[in-house]
């Protein structure tokens, strides 16, 4: 049966190669907003009774979806001296507006579409039985609603469910690209309005599966035996870059005492190739390595990023030249791509620029 079911899979992409429609992830639901232009919600939710603060928030975001407005959580009222709840409190996703920020100027910032919309539920929590009874509803908006068409895009309807990232994450360790999953996916359901989550959503989703499976048993295994295999073989170097939360980041680079011999002779050309992935965690392995006089490949080191930022690339490429003891080399060959482009800014110092072909290459890195 599990065979079945994954073929099925692998068909459903296949035929999802050659589909295409048109992607409005980046289309804002708040631009078609018009604020001044009131709205009252048709149907009162008061007297409605339910079990818990999860039930409750499910019960007015329901309400709003079918209203084509989104919501937030607001505030709880708790019992004198206790942390038992008194009240609870969600809001219209316009409710209030956002503070100003510090002053350290942004090169990006959203745009803040607030409008201090008084649209809420209020839920009173029963003493003895802990129900929550919706009281006060207050159903005027002082904005218009989003487009239905548009509504999926509201970050308070957004959600990826457990079975969908299992099919994302499942797909994407076995090394399919996620741009294809996704693709799929969206056929499967009949575009992306019906998915139920955004493009960003699914990267960033995957990505911090990805991040929790590395802070198990597997890294915390090899970083432990890289520790013994530096204390015990003469010339092994290894390094990892943890962030601020002490978690693994890029996680690491090595290279064994051999390697740094050969480099020592066949340096001059250094080649370092990203477009290699491991399967399990979907990783980017990118090794160092040239050719020596008998035209024989020879390897000057590894490394793994979680992802394809400059500053990754920037942290690897000094992580190598640390461990190389400075060394820097005449030639860097890579796949071109613009955040390894960013990461590398040495030919000033060998003064190539006059050469035509050299010159051309670093033109590609001014992009």
């Amino acid at each position: 049966m599990g065979q079945l079911k994954l073929k099925k899979h692998e068909d459903i992409l296949n035929n999802a190669l050659d589909y295409s429609e048109q992607n409005d992830v980046d289309d804002d639901p708040e631009s078609y907003v018009v604020v001044g232009q009131d709205f009252e919600e048709l149907v009162s939710l008061e007297g409605s009774v339910v079990k818990d603060d999860e039930e409750a928030y499910q019960l007015y975001n329901s309400h709003a979806f079918r209203n084509d407005f989104g919501t937030r959580k607001g505030k709880k009222e708790y019992r004198n001296g206790t942390k038992i709840v008194r009240q609870r409190f969600f809001v219209c996703a316009y409710e209030g507006f956002k503070k100003a920020d510090g002053v350290v100027p942004k090169s990006y910032k959203k745009i803040d579409r607030r409008t201090g919309c008084k649209a809420s539920v209020q839920f009173d929590v029963d003493k003895k039985t802990g129900v929550y009874v919706l009281s006060k509803h207050s159903r005027v908006h002082n904005h218009s609603m989003v487009p239905a068409n548009k509504r999926y895009l509201i970050r308070s309807h957004r959600n990826i469910s457990k079975e969908q990232l299992t099919f994302l994450t499942t797909f994407s360790y076995s090394g399919t690209k996620l741009a294809d999953v996704l693709r799929a996916m969206r056929k499967e359901v009949g575009g992306e309005a019906h998915l139920g989550f955004t493009i960003p959503d699914a990267y960033d989703a995957v990505n911090a599966e990805k991040k929790k499976k590395l802070d198990g048993c597997d890294s915390n295994q090899l970083i432990r035996w890289f520790a013994t295999r530096q204390a015990n073989k003469h010339g092994f170097y290894n390094d990892f870059q943890l962030n601020e939360f002490n978690q693994l980041n890029n996680f690491f680079f090595w290279r064994e005492g051999r390697m740094q011999s050969d480099y020592e002779a066949f340096g001059y050309l250094l080649i370092h190739d990203t477009t290699y992935r491991t399967n399990k965690y979907d990783m980017i392995c990118g090794p160092f390595v040239a050719m020596n006089l008998h035209t024989q490949n020879i390897m000057f080191g590894v490394g793994f990023l979680l992802n394809e930022k400059a500053c990754s690339f920037e942290w690897l490429l000094n992580s190598f030249l640390t461990s190389m003891g400075g060394k820097k080399p005449v030639t860097i060959m890579t796949d071109q791509y613009s955040a390894m482009e960013k990461a590398i800014s040495r030919m000033p110092d060998y003064n190539c620029k006059a050469h035509s072909w050299i010159e051309r290459l670093y033109g590609l890195k001014e992009k």
